[in-house]
């Protein structure tokens, strides 16, 4: 048997220098921080969510796209 999937040329694994790319991270991987810092992107929080342990924010990035960030209630309090 032979798939047609063999043929495909493999994926660089590194994107090229300016070359757009679609990043997945699940809510509690992500960081916020009041200050720039490189690997960070601008966003203003639309809502917060603190009535449990664990905190649920939605920011908009500049492009109007939303992001779902979770935190720990202790890590938001600082």
């Amino acid at each position: 048997l032979e798939s047609s999937h063999s043929q495909q040329p493999a994926a660089p694994a590194v994107p090229a220098r300016g070359e757009k790319v679609t990043v997945f991270a699940l809510p509690h991987e992500m960081e916020v921080s009041r200050q720039r810092a490189p690997g960070f992107f601008d966003a203003v929080i639309t809502h917060i969510n603190a009535a449990s342990p664990l905190v649920r924010m939605e920011l908009r990035r500049k492009g109007g796209q939303m992001v779902q960030v979770e935190l720990p209630k202790a890590e938001f309090e600082t």
